[in-house]
């Protein structure tokens, strides 16, 4: 979970956490790393008494398949589209080894 700039890497069940990430930045929003960990935070606020989307709002990231079963926001990240990008701008590293890696550029 990501609070005002604040990474936290911990179990979005864990209250204890919740709580404090809660107290400490209050958060208008927190962007989950995937959708997984935004429905189980899904679960576990309004266990504490937090509104979602009222206290506080929630994205995931992945778009996963089972998303469109929640009532969730989940920003879909393209991995197949990041991975062939990862994979013509390697190959074309292999190519040219004598470039500056900072010449290559996404199409």
């Amino acid at each position: 979970m990501c609070a005002l700039g604040i990474l936290q890497c911990a179990s979005p069940e864990d209250e204890a956490i919740v709580r404090q990430m809660l107290v400490t930045a209050r958060p208008e929003g927190v962007v989950c790393a995937n959708d997984l960990n935004t429905a189980r935070l899904m679960k576990t606020l309004p266990g504490m008494n937090v509104g979602i989307p009222g206290e506080v709002r929630i994205v995931g990231m992945d778009k996963a398949k089972y998303a469109s079963l929640l009532p969730l926001a989940s920003i879909d990240l393209d991995g197949e589209g990041i991975g062939m990008v990862s994979m013509v701008t390697m190959l074309e590293r292999l190519k040219h080894m004598d470039l500056s890696s900072a010449m290559n550029s996404c199409p």
